[in-house]
This record gives structure tokens, sequence and C-alpha cells, in this order.
């Protein structure tokens, strides 16, 4: 919980750095604020494994919306859905696929870099659904940190999610995941 904690002290440190940084940048000519609605789709991979257990990497698909929170600072909720496999895999013959429905909700600054560019740290919360699986919930959540970079359209995305749910399969108790997103999509609704 203290790795989580610090974490997320972290995050917030950098968020409010950013906050007089982005203010200096904003009275440039040619640097502006995006629009302030975005949803498209993204698509990437997904590293993953859980407590105890060998990373695996699998395809990652869905769709994100975020918007503006007020007019007068590029701060923006975030959410999105997508679909993400896990396996649970130790060299037996006992691995297990997992695949889940990922909705996340995060609050993300937009930094404005260069003409059309941005770059977006973001942290918040996730909750995912297992759609088959042979773990005791179905459930799971956790925190989930990142950044993004967007140029017009087009987005590239680093994530960290760290999972707070404890699972058990098998003989293994306390079962909880870790996962790494890269992906990149296209907005149809808002540019930078």
């Amino acid at each position: 919980m203290k790795k989580t904690f610090k974490l997320l002290l972290s995050a917030a440190i950098l968020f409010s750095a950013t906050l007089t940084a982005n203010a200096q940048l904003l009275k440039k000519e040619n640097f502006s604020v995006p629009d302030p609605m975005h949803f498209g789709v993204r698509g990437g991979v997904n590293f993953n494994t859980f407590t105890h257990y060998e990373t695996y990497a699998f395809p990652t698909a869905g769709v994100a919306l975020d918007y503006q929170l007020t007019p007068t600072a590029p701060i923006f909720i975030g959410t999105g859905l997508s679909y993400v496999n896990y396996v649970l895999a130790d060299g037996r013959e006992l691995d297990e696929y997992q695949s889940t429905l990922h909705i996340p909700v995060t609050l993300s600054y937009h930094i404005n870099v260069a003409p059309h560019l941005f770059i977006n740290p973001f942290a918040g919360f996730f909750g995912a659904y297992y759609l088959h699986t042979t773990f005791d919930k179905s459930l799971n959540y956790g925190f989930r940190i990142g950044c993004g970079m967007n140029f017009k359209r087009l987005t590239f995305d680093v994530a960290y999610d760290a999972g707070l749910a404890s699972h058990k399969q098998w003989e293994s108790e306390g079962l909880k995941s870790s996962t790494v997103f890269l992906t990149v999509g296209f907005n149809f609704v808002g540019k930078r």
C-alpha cells in the first residue's frame, strides 16, 4: 500500500508542476487549447502478469472518450471500454486465459508543447469485468497511471494498471494483476 501511495503522490506532484509550466506555454503564439471533447478508437498491446506468474503480451482494442472539465484549464476526465486478455501461466499444464472488459476513469492535464502536439499525464482508477474466468471473483479494480501524446487526431499512450482485487485460483491465493498498456489511436471527434 505504501508503494501505491508513493506512486499516487508522485503523480499528483507531477500534475501540479505542469499547471504552471503550461500557463507559460499557452501565452506563446501558435499554441492552443485542445477541443473540449475527444472520442475515438484505440488499439495496441498489453503486457500483463499476476502475482508469482510470468508476463505475457496480448493485443487490446477499444474506444476512448475524454471531456474537458473547465474551459479555463486543459483538465480532462477520460474513460473508455477495452477488451483485454490475461493469462495465468507458470510452466504447468494449467495455463488459464482470462478475458475482461476494462473501464478506466482518469484525470489528465493536456500540455501544449508544439502546434497541434500535446503531452497529457494522467492518473485514476480502472474496473474490469471478467467475461471468462476460473477465479473466485469476476471483478477486478485498481489504480491507473500513465502519459499520452496527441498529434492532431492521432494518440499514443503508455499506461500502468495496478490491480487491487485479490483473486484465488488453484492452490494460489492473493493473485493481483499488473498490466502495462501501449496503445495507438485515432479520434473521430475532436483534435488537438
